[in-house]
């Protein structure tokens, strides 16, 4: 295996060349993975959020 590694160095660099291509295409796409989430749990939180507060007011003139 050495004996390849020696005589054929162009294809190493060119394996580790493509291997740090697939390295940044995953780190790039996996960075927006959170950012996703994070804004799927802010919709859901002011669509909560208001649908509590319309409850609290449809309850507030029964209790009048």
């Amino acid at each position: 295996m050495l004996d390849n590694l020696i005589a054929l160095p162009l294809d190493m660099k060119q394996f580790q060349t493509a291997q740090e291509n697939f390295v940044e295409k995953a780190v790039r796409s996996s960075f927006f993975i959170p950012i996703i989430c994070f804004a799927v749990v802010l919709i859901y939180g002011f669509f909560f959020r208001n649908t509590h507060l319309k409850k609290e007011e449809e309850e507030k003139p029964a209790q009048a």
